[in-house]
């Protein structure tokens, strides 16, 4: 299941992009897939549901358009 290493990388994306200051305020993520990128959206926000746990993602939510 690559959904589970492609949640932590956008997550570890995020924390090193704001240098982890303000992080806790991100409420929304917004990501584009493309058709062949062979991701399964649904699989994937469910995976962030499971990830954001105990992080300062806690109160985000994840938003996929293909």
């Amino acid at each position: 299941m690559h959904e589970l290493s492609i949640c932590q990388s956008i997550l570890n994306t995020i924390e090193t992009e704001f240098d982890g200051k303000g992080i806790e305020n991100i409420r929304e993520i917004h990501l584009k897939v493309g058709m062949l990128a062979c991701i399964e959206p649904e699989i994937l926000k469910n995976v962030f549901q499971i990830v954001k746990v105990d992080t300062p993602f806690e109160n985000s939510e994840l938003f996929i358009e293909v």
